[in-house]
């Protein structure tokens, strides 16, 4: 009888991606995305966070009508969440703790919302 094999943990590679790291201090692999929502309006906020993979803690939280990216894209493919999953998680989170409670008028509120949920 063949001996099993044990299957190997993937760490995310493709095409358009950059190989994975795994974080080894503070500060080591940062892990960043968007996420949308709308005010009581419905105008659009765009809210960028930057999650620190060791400590899985929120370095930063930015809200805005837009957002552009000033840095070179790393791709996680559509359907692949695990390429992306300490920043996946947070969104997770945030989403289920702030997004989906509060109704924001402005992105004025918004940020200031935003700034005491990461506080506490």
């Amino acid at each position: 009888m063949p001996k099993k094999q044990h299957k190997k943990r993937r760490l995310g590679t493709s095409e358009n991606a950059c190989v994975r790291r795994r974080p080894e201090r503070r500060d080591h692999v940062w892990a960043w995305d968007f996420i949308h929502d709308r005010t009581a309006g419905g105008g659009a906020l765009k809210w960028l966070n930057i999650v620190d993979e060791f400590t899985r803690g929120c370095l930063a939280l930015k809200v805005g009508r837009s957002i552009k990216a000033e840095v070179s894209t790393l791709h996680v493919e559509p359907g692949a969440p695990w390429e992306n999953g300490c920043a996946e998680a947070f969104q997770s989170r945030l989403r289920d703790e702030l997004l989906d409670v509060e109704e924001f008028r402005d992105v004025r509120e918004a940020t200031a919302l935003a700034h005491q949920w990461r506080r506490h």
